[in-house]
């Protein structure tokens, strides 16, 4: 998703250059997790991980249409808690920084997240450019016993330049969903644009309480005017 991971911003510079990808994915051995056919999965606790645990994930591969292959890593921070420029809130925060390697290509891109731990509600982000986007949520909580193909919308975003103005620039819409992917389940957040501009999947694989495993997937498309990037990558 553009406002969480921070893609948008890293995708827009490489498809212009040649390309892009991005995702997420940790925690420990991939080889458990639960039976995705069976069980139900605690998403809920599957986001709060995403926020508050950190880490590094590395490993994620694919061959872009472009004829390229990319290799990514993502890390996950939490920080101090901080007010959120746009609105001026106390926060948690967190900042996640993206990392693309293809095609001669080595960029890097990070974002701050700005959420409430104790409701577990996303407010909004910041990126590395001081740009805000406002988040507004369409549901009060994730649920805690989902089923592999269970899904819904999740949250949609308002997006700032800066952190001053009053004008919105653009947004997003992202839906979750829990897919079972080779008898893995994967907690997915996938964003479209309400510009048209393209279409962002991020999926990290879970077991039943939420942990986050080490296996990850992600599918990005950028559309610009005529032409079409697409990159599908895991782990």
């Amino acid at each position: 998703m553009k406002k969480y991971w921070a893609l948008s911003h890293l995708a827009v510079a490489l498809a212009v250059a040649a390309g892009l990808l991005a995702g997420c994915g940790g925690g420990s051995d991939d080889e458990a997790g639960g039976n995705p056919s069976a069980d139900t999965y605690n998403v809920r606790a599957a986001m709060a991980n995403l926020l508050t645990q950190g880490g590094s994930w590395t490993g994620l591969a694919g061959r872009a249409s472009n004829g390229v292959n990319y290799t990514v890593a993502l890390s996950s921070t939490p920080g101090a808690r901080q007010n959120f420029p746009k609105t001026g809130e106390l926060l948690d925060r967190t900042t996640q920084v993206l990392t693309v390697e293809g095609g001669g290509e080595r960029l890097s891109a990070s974002t701050s997240v700005y959420y409430n731990r104790t409701t577990g509600k996303l407010a909004g982000t910041l990126d590395e450019d001081n740009n805000c986007s406002v988040i507004t949520h369409t549901v009060d909580t994730l649920p805690t016993a989902a089923r592999a193909g269970d899904n819904g919308e999740y949250f949609r975003t308002v997006d700032y330049t800066g952190c001053s103005s009053v004008i919105p620039t653009g947004g997003s819409r992202t839906n979750w969903s829990l897919d079972a992917v080779g008898g893995r389940a994967y907690f997915c957040l996938s964003t479209t644009y309400t510009d048209g501009s393209g279409v962002e999947s991020e999926c990290v694989q879970v077991e039943t309480d939420g942990s986050l495993r080490q296996k990850a997937r992600v599918f990005l498309r950028l559309i610009d005017g005529g032409d079409t990037f697409e990159l599908d990558a895991s782990n």
